[in-house]
Order: C-alpha cells, then sequence, then structure tokens
C-alpha cells in the first residue's frame, strides 16, 4: 500500500496513456479505411472507363464497317489505341490481385479482338463482362458500408452501393434481351414489366444526397429534356404493351426497348462517376485527417510513457531521499549529535581526500610521462634492431652466429612485448577500463602467445608441453589483445615458480555446451610441477588485486593484472594445488564465454596420407599430439623410437618432436618444433609434405600469388604465366592480400617492393608477412621497377630473389623451376596432346540446339547434343570429349565443374581438350585457363563451322570471329 501511496501522481498520466493509446489505434484503423476506400475507387474508375472506352469503340467500328470513311477510320483508331492505354493500366493498377487481374485482362482482350463482330455474341460477351465488375464494386462498398468510418461517407457509399446494384438489374435485363434477339425468343408481357421499369432512376436514392453541386448535376441530368422525352416515349411503348394483350411485340420494339435499357445504363454510370468523385475528394480529407490524428496521438502516447518513466525515476529518488533524511534524524536524535559537529567532520574529511588524490595524480602523471616516453624511444630502436637482425640473418652462415642472432632477436622480443604490458596498464588508468571486442581466429592468436614464451622456456631448460583444441575451428569475438595478456601472465606466472628442466603443460580448449549455441566456453589451463602452494599462498595470489602495489613476487604480480582483465569478462583465475596434478606442482585456470562466427579458411590437405609418429618420452605430449592427428581425420601408426621403423619409404611422412641432437638420413621424417600447436602439424602436412614431395606423383597445379597495387601491372604480369600450367590469384590490396595467405598455401609468391632510400616501410610489410603461418617458408619473389636503382644488399636483405617488371620470360621461367619443385610438370607441351574430334553441344533451348546442330552438320557423326546442364556432366562423366560447346545460360551452369572434367581429359587422358562458353560477360577463369574460350551467344552458323574446323585442324573456310 506504501508504493501506491508514493506513486499515486503516476496513476492519472497511465490513464491518459491508455486512452491517448487506444484513440490513436481507432485513428489509424479509420485512416487505413479511407485510404482502402481511395485505392479501391480509383480501381473502379478505371474500370468504368474501360466500359464506356469499349462502348465508343464497338459504336464506332460499326460506324466503319457500315460507312468506311477515313474519318470513321481515325475515330476507331483512336479509341482502339485509348482502349489498349487503358488495358495497360489496369494490367499495372491489379498487380495485387493476379488472378483477377488475368481474367480481366482475358475478358477485355476478348472483346477487343471481336469489336468489329456484327453478331449478338459479342454483345453477351460484354455483358458477362460488366456482371463481373459489377459484382466486385458492390462487393468492394458492402465492404465500406460496414466499416468504421464517416457517417457522409457512408450516405455516399450506401447511394452508390443502390446504384451498382440498379446497373446489375439492367444488366440482367440487356441480357435477357440480348438472348431474345439472338435466339429469337418469345417475349412476354412479365419480361416487358421487369425490363421497361423507369423507376429504377428514382429507385437509386438520390433522394439521400445533401444539397450540393453533386446532386445539382444529377437533377439537371433528370430534368432533361432528353431524358423527359426518352421516358415519355417509353412510357406510351410500355403502356402500350401492357394494356392490350393483342399486341404483337416485334424485333423492333425489342430493339427500342434495348436503347432505354443502354439509356438508363449510361445515366446510372454518369450519377456514379459524379457521386464517387466526391467521394475520393471527401475520402482523401477525411484520410488526411485521421491520419494527423493518429500521429498526434501516437506522439501524445510516446511522450506521456516518457514522462512516467522519467516521473518514476525522480519520484523513486525522492522517495530514498526521504528514507536516508527520515534515517539520519532519527540518528542524530538517538546519538545527540549536532549538525555543526557533522558538518566540520565532513568538512576535513573531504579536505584530506582530496589533498591525496591530487598529490596521487600528480605523480603518477609524472610516472606516465616518463614512461610514454621510454615507450616511444623502445619502438623506435626495436624497428632499427629488427632490421638489423634480418640484415645478419641474411648475412651470417655459421650455425654458431645464427643462434647468437636468434637468442638476441628472441630477447627483443620479449623486451618489446614488456613494453607493450606497460603500456596496457598505463591504457587502464588513463582510458575507460572497457572490452573492445572484435573478431580473431583463436589457433593463431593462441598459437603467438605460446611461442612468445619460447624466450622464457629455453632459459630455464622447461619441457613445454602444449595443446590448442582442434575443434576451435570458428572465430570468436572478444577482446583479443587481453586475453592474450591474461594468459601469457598466467603462463609466465607458472614459469617463475619453477626451477631448470621443470615440466608445464598449457591445455586450451572447448567446454561441453549446449547443441546450436552461437557461443563456446573456452578453457585455458597451465600446470606445472613447481613447489605445491598452501591454502594462504593461494588466498594471497587471488587477491593480490586488492592492494597491486605492494606485492611480493613475480607471481603476485601477473595474477593481479591476468584478474583485473578477467573481471571485465565475468570470470576469475582458479588456482588448484597439489590434487589438479597428481600430488605435485599447482594449476592456473579460467574459464570465459566468447561468441562464435563463421569458420576461417582452413588450408586444404590430403586426409590419405601415410603417416607415422615416433613417441616422445613424454606421454601428455603423445596424447596431445595424437589427439590432434585424430581430429584432423589422418590415419597414422606410432611407433617407440626411429630406429623400429624398417622401411621409411612406406610412409608419405614421419612426425616427430624436434630433437637436436638426433642425426638421420631419412628424407621423409618431418621434426615438429614446440610449442606443439595444430597450425604447426598442418603446416608440416601441407607444406613441408605437399611443397616437397607431392608433385612427384600428383597433378597438383602450382599457387601463385601476384601482389601489386596497380591493377594493368598486375594482368600484364599474369600473361606471362600462360605458357605454364599454373593458378593464378591476383590482388591489389594489401591487407586483403595478407588475409588471404593466412590460411591458403601458396608455391610461390611475388609482391611489389617500393625501395626508395628507406627501406622501413617495405621491411615493415615484409615482416607482417612473414609472421604468417602457413606461408612462413614460401619463397618470395621481390618485383621491381624496370627504372629501380636499389643496391642488391637491400634486395638480398628482404626477398628469396627478384625480378623486374614486366617480367622477362627467361628470368621468370629460371625461378619457377629453382623453387617449385618438378616444375617441369607443368610446363604447357600442347604439341604432345592428342586431338579428340568428339564435340559436345548445349544452348539454353532445343530451337537454338537444331540451329547450331545443322551448322555442324559435317560433324554429325561425332557430335552429341545435351539438353540440361545435368545432361552435360553426365554425358562428361560417361565419354571423353575434345571440344564442350555450353551456353552460360542453361540452368545449373557452372565453370568449375566444366573446368574440373577438362583438366582431367587434360592432364591424365593426354587430350588437347577446349571448353567454349556462349557469354556475353569475360569470364574471370579465362585469365588462368587457356583451354576455355568465349562465343558470343549470338554467333553465326558459318563462323561457329569454321571456328570447330580450325580447332579441329580442318582450316576455316572464312575469317572467323567468336564474339560477333
Amino acid at each position: 500500500m506504501k508504493f501506491f501511496k508514493d506513486y499515486t501522481l503516476l496513476i492519472s498520466i497511465i490513464v491518459a496513456i491508455m486512452f491517448s493509446a487506444y484513440t490513436s489505434y481507432e485513428y489509424m484503423q479509420k485512416a487505413t479505411i479511407s485510404n482502402e476506400l481511395i485505392s479501391n475507387i480509383k480501381k473502379q474508375t478505371l474500370l468504368k472507363q474501360m466500359t464506356q472506352t469499349l462502348i465508343q469503340e464497338r459504336r464506332s467500328a460499326l460506324n466503319f464497317i457500315n460507312n468506311p470513311t477515313p474519318k470513321n477510320e481515325e475515330d476507331f483508331n483512336n479509341l482502339h489505341a485509348k482502349s489498349k492505354k487503358i488495358t495497360d493500366e489496369i494490367s499495372k493498377l491489379f498487380e495485387d490481385m493476379p488472378e483477377y487481374k488475368a481474367d480481366l485482362i482475358q475478358n477485355i482482350k476478348f472483346l477487343r479482338e471481336n469489336i468489329q463482330d456484327a453478331k449478338q455474341k459479342y454483345s453477351t460477351a460484354f455483358l458477362y463482362f460488366f456482371q463481373r465488375i459489377n459484382s466486385s464494386m458492390i462487393e468492394s462498398y458492402l465492404t465500406a458500408q460496414n466499416s468504421d468510418i464517416n457517417l457522409d461517407l457512408k450516405i455516399y457509399i450506401t447511394i452508390l452501393n443502390k446504384i451498382y446494384s440498379n446497373l446489375g438489374l439492367i444488366n440482367e435485363s440487356r441480357s435477357y434481351i440480348s438472348e431474345a434477339l439472338s435466339n429469337h425468343q418469345i417475349v412476354t408481357q412479365e419480361n416487358i414489366m421487369r425490363w421497361l421499369n423507369d423507376e429504377i432512376l428514382e429507385q437509386s436514392q438520390i433522394n439521400l444526397l445533401p444539397q450540393n453541386e453533386v446532386k445539382a448535376q444529377i437533377e439537371k441530368l433528370i430534368n432533361s429534356k432528353q431524358t423527359i422525352d426518352m421516358l415519355s416515349e417509353f412510357s406510351d411503348l410500355y403502356l402500350n404493351i401492357v394494356s392490350s394483350k393483342a399486341h404483337e411485340i416485334s424485333s423492333d420494339d425489342i430493339k427500342k426497348i434495348d436503347q432505354f435499357e443502354y439509356y438508363k445504363f449510361s445515366i446510372l454510370l454518369e450519377f456514379s462517376d459524379l457521386v464517387e468523385n466526391k467521394l475520393i475528394r471527401d475520402a482523401s480529407i477525411f484520410y488526411s485527417q485521421a491520419h494527423s490524428k493518429f500521429i498526434a496521438f501516437l506522439a501524445l502516447t510516446g511522450f506521456l510513457v516518457y514522462s512516467v518513466i522519467v516521473l518514476f525515476a525522480r519520484l523513486r529518488l525522492l522517495n530514498e531521499l526521504n528514507e536516508d533524511l527520515s534515517y539520519i534524524k532519527e540518528y542524530m536524535i538517538k546519538k545527540d549529535i549536532t549538525p555543526e559537529a557533522v558538518l566540520k567532520e565532513l568538512v576535513a574529511t573531504h579536505r584530506n581526500l582530496s589533498d591525496k588524490y591530487n598529490r596521487n595524480k600528480m605523480f603518477n602523471g609524472i610516472k606516465n610521462i616518463y614512461l610514454n616516453k621510454l615507450i616511444k624511444t623502445h619502438k623506435n630502436k626495436h624497428k632499427q634492431n629488427a632490421q638489423s637482425i634480418a640484415f645478419l640473418k641474411r648475412s651470417f652462415l655459421s650455425a654458431d652466429k645464427t643462434k647468437a642472432i636468434n637468442t638476441l632477436d628472441e630477447n627483443t622480443t620479449l623486451t618489446y612485448a614488456n613494453f607493450e604490458n606497460i603500456k596496457n596498464i598505463l591504457d587502464i588508468e588513463s582510458s575507460d577500463f572497457v572490452l573492445n571486442n572484435e573478431e580473431f581466429d583463436p589457433q593463431i592468436l593462441f598459437k603467438n602467445i605460446l611461442e612468445s614464451k619460447m624466450g622464457d622456456v629455453r632459459d630455464k631448460k622447461i619441457n613445454f608441453i602444449t595443446f590448442i583444441d582442434p575443434k576451435l575451428d570458428k572465430y570468436l569475438v572478444g577482446d583479443d589483445n587481453k586475453i592474450k595478456i591474461i594468459t601469457s601472465n598466467i603462463i609466465s606466472s607458472a614459469i617463475s615458480q619453477c626451477n631448470q628442466y621443470a615440466n608445464i603443460t598449457v591445455e586450451i580448449k572447448t567446454l561441453p555446451q549446449e547443441l546450436g549455441s552461437e557461443f563456446v566456453n573456452l578453457s585455458v589451463s597451465v600446470q606445472n610441477d613447481a613447489n605445491t602452494l598452501t591454502q594462504s599462498q593461494i588466498h594471497t595470489l587471488l587477491n593480490s588485486d586488492a592492494n597491486l602495489q605492494n606485492y611480493q613476487e613475480d607471481t603476485e604480480f601477473w595474477i593481479a593484472v591476468a584478474n583485473m582483465y578477467l573481471e571485465l569478462m565475468n570470470s576469475k583465475i582458479f588456482i588448484n594445488a597439489a590434487n589438479a596434478t597428481g600430488g605435485i606442482g599447482n594449476e592456473f585456470r579460467y574459464t570465459i564465454k566468447l561468441r562464435t562466427t563463421d569458420k576461417p579458411d582452413i588450408p586444404k590437405y590430403n586426409k590419405n596420407l601415410q603417416v607415422c609418429f615416433v613417441n616422445d618420452i613424454n606421454a601428455k605430449y603423445n596424447s596431445f599430439f595424437t589427439q590432434i592427428l585424430k581430429d584432423f581425420g589422418i590415419d597414422f601408426q606410432t611407433v617407440s623410437n626411429l630406429s623400429r621403423i624398417n622401411d621409411p619409404k612406406k610412409y608419405n611422412m614421419i612426425l616427430m618432436r624436434e630433437d637436436k641432437e638426433i642425426q638421420t638420413n631419412i628424407k621423409n621424417l618431418a621434426m615438429v618444433k614446440d610449442p606443439l600447436t595444430p597450425i604447426g602439424i598442418l603446416s608440416k602436412l601441407k607444406h613441408d609434405y605437399l611443397a616437397h614431395y607431392a608433385q612427384d606423383f600428383s597433378l597438383n597445379r602450382p599457387q601463385v600469388l601476384i601482389y601489386d597495387n596497380n591493377s594493368i601491372v598486375l594482368n600484364m604480369c599474369a600473361t606471362a604465366f600462360e605458357a605454364y600450367g599454373v593458378d593464378i590469384v591476383l590482388k591489389n590490396n594489401y591487407e586483403a592480400m595478407l588475409e588471404m595467405t593466412k590460411n591458403i598455401y601458396f608455391d610461390i609468391i611475388f609482391i611489389t617492393a617500393q625501395l626508395h632510400g628507406d627501406i622501413t616501410a617495405t621491411m615493415k610489410e615484409y615482416d607482417r608477412f612473414k609472421a604468417l603461418t602457413l606461408n612462413a617458408k614460401t619463397p618470395v619473389i621481390g618485383m621491381l621497377s624496370n627504372t629501380s636503382s636499389a643496391s642488391e644488399k637491400d634486395i638480398e636483405s628482404l626477398f628469396d630473389a627478384h625480378i623486374k617488371k614486366p617480367f622477362n620470360t627467361e628470368t621468370l621461367k629460371m625461378l619457377l623451376y629453382k623453387f617449385i619443385p618438378n616444375f617441369k610438370n607443368f610446363v604447357k607441351k600442347e604439341n604432345d596432346l592428342a586431338k579428340n574430334r568428339e564435340i559436345l553441344l548445349c544452348k539454353k533451348s532445343p530451337i537454338e540446339n537444331k540451329i547450331f546442330v545443322s551448322a555442324l552438320e559435317e560433324f554429325n557423326d561425332k557430335l552429341t547434343v545435351a539438353s540440361s546442364f545435368d545432361e552435360v556432366v553426365q554425358h562428361l562423366r560417361d565419354k571423353i570429349y575434345g571440344l564442350v560447346l555450353v551456353d552460360e545460360e542453361i540452368e545449373g551452369f557452372n565453370i568449375e565443374t566444366l573446368s574440373n572434367f577438362m583438366e582431367t581429359a587434360i592432364e591424365e587422358h593426354k587430350i588437347d581438350a577446349k571448353l567454349f562458353v556462349f557469354s556475353n560477360k569475360k569470364i574471370q577463369e579465362q585469365k588462368s585457363k587457356s583451354y576455355i574460350k568465349e562465343f558470343s551467344p549470338h554467333i553465326g552458323k558459318i563462323q561457329l563451322a569454321n571456328a570447330i574446323r580450325q580447332e579441329l585442324g580442318h582450316g576455316p573456310r572464312g575469317a572467323v570471329d567468336t564474339h560477333l
């Protein structure tokens, strides 16, 4: 009850909201009804125009038949064109009623086609046509009459409904008359009494109209001399026929009666036009008013709802303040405290806090400025170090010197990572502590994290056993930078506890979740075999973030920073001692929930490889390695050591953990470096195997990537490869090229090199590229401008080789033979391919197939015709064809499917096969696949026959232009 008492003010506003919302709904209904009414009237007006035009066109046609003068012919043609125009308008206006529109257009088409038919069947068809449209008009007005609409509008609707009902009666009478005239039936007095009802004009309830210009115009029509004379003439006829049973009803009498009915029909149509014009004007005004009121009441409802929300918040605040004041008042009375004493204490406390805050702010500002300067300086130095180390790696061949350089490289990278951590801490202090969620690949992120810790691992000679779940095969949405810091800090904590030769196991996997969920529960666990932590030590570690500045050990600091970030993700670190690791060591673990998106492109690899895995001395490492192979779907055998392998050649690949002390001559041995990751194994399956061995026994085409920011240069470079059977990918955007090389392996890569003086920019881009997983060992060729004056020293420090643009044929050939094993298999030798004279043809229609078959009649004994793309595929499966001609417009057309069949014919059967595509547009695949050619869909029969003769070596009979 107290709640209602505090918020009584809101009740009246809520009632007003309900009233306003209901009123808004009512006006919306009225606006909708009036809008539908306007739309229906427009449709009916067009149908009446069609009716009147057909009547006029019919009359004009009969005049022209009876008196074929130029004037009558011109009148008929004008009316014929007018009726066609109205027919087109009807077709557009009735698009929302497809079945009704189709029936309507069919009836109109019949009437227009038989407009000059002097027989009675036209009249019968016309009367049936009007009966159809008149019924729809009556139905439309009955619906509007029963709706919630303005009373004045209802009067007009009622009158129109009556007018159209009378028009229906007249139409029915004219149907009887038409039947009597056509079948020479006997006409009774009962028929005549129904047909000659001249009170229909009165029965249309015209008197209900309010006094306005419409009623005046209708009364003028009724009282016109023509109407009065017509009514008088036929009243006499009516009396003669009805009063005299002996009166013989002749055909002339029936025709006069038909004329009378037609006059009533015409005048009622005029009445309906006048009333509908008035109705559509009034309905438009009513719609505007209802729509405006609907918008106004809707806005009022929204404003009142907003007012209630704001007022409720303020009333609640006032209520809380009132409760606080009551509490303070009671407390002060109870403790006998004066307001003056309370104020003095508050002022003193505030002054102390303000002084402390200002002092801390000043010292933090000095610290931040100093650290930012250090970071900025170090970034510049890091670039120079990276540049120098890259140069030294190219210059020194000695193993000892290379080892020393690698150590410098690792230490530089570690130092840079430490400065990045400092920068992240500063960012926490200087900006909002929030998540910056972005899409990232978890396999690449965690691989990079594990690799960044290898320097610390080597320093302590730690046995570093890692596992990243291959089921993490989708992009995740989260703050990857913070996840990187969290995981790195936890691993650093585990390492800091260890002595030399310790064991650390990192396991990154997904936890069970609901089927079909778009979220994944990611679990990261780091275990070591260091001294077991006590419960008090665990408590200190997990609560060290409360007093971050006074940490005693590195472990406390790493855990504190990681926990700060995990709090943003609604998670925290769990530490299990002893029991988690079999009685020795500690486990650091956290779980976060992240949203999944699309799957990244995973490089293709041969799942049918014969693989042997050599066990490591560590059982945990073996279980992780074999689990990854199983998830990849690789069938493998396991041996305890290399000496157990009697015949290494029976395996495509032998995998084992890297051991620098092992000396062996086994050529297909692939050692996997620490840390163990799915990407590391995948790179062996894809790169180390396929790049060096697969081409000896398979026909996988070499993959070539060319990057240049100039599209014209790209196309020029691509033409240099026409003599080779390779697949070319062209990229003119560096980021797009970088994204593609993350998951797709290339045999060789050509990259433009802007070497003008300082090579820092090129070095930065090249470093980013070489950091990629699958193409880290791919040979990279620098493309230089023909006028480049770059020194050999600069070039050798960056690229495996270089070539100037445009490509020299011999230089390119030398590079391809040097860097792509067995490249000789992919040099096109068309003269060595056999000719196959079998032809397969498929055009988009049977008629076109017949036309082209006649053009190729001299090849009938070798010609096969298909009527669909599925039939084309079936023929290609059953038989080898030298020439395949397919129309791009056929349903199901797929250029890749056809290309596969063509390549099989060329590579496996050594057939000089060609694929001709009937197409108006440039086919993208034609750039890299020389066996694909284009024909214009409109190519002539002679040109087609000549082109086929030329391909088969017969020689053309005339000039050939395949794109005529």
